[in-house]
């Protein structure tokens, strides 16, 4: 994120880090599409946390958790979210 490297390191650095803030933000104020559960919470903040950690691994860790927990709103979005 300081500019050093190639402009595609720099671009997937910068959109990592970007989704990482949202996930983290998701986490840490129980709240992405409707109110998180516990277990959404902890996924939440630990892929975003994995996110913002620069690395293939801890992208593709982060980036699943991250999933792994909107896919569980987004499911119970039917059932049981209200705006």
């Amino acid at each position: 994120l300081l500019m050093e490297g190639s402009w595609m390191e720099i671009g997937i650095a910068s959109v990592s880090a970007i989704i990482g803030a949202i996930s983290l933000a998701g986490g840490l104020q129980c709240w992405l599409i409707c109110r998180c559960s516990l277990w959404e919470r902890i996924l939440l903040a630990l892929g975003g946390l994995m996110l913002f950690y620069p690395g293939v691994f801890t992208d593709m860790a982060g980036g699943g958790c991250l999933a792994l927990g909107f896919l569980s709103q987004k499911l119970r979005t039917r059932k049981t979210c209200a705006a």
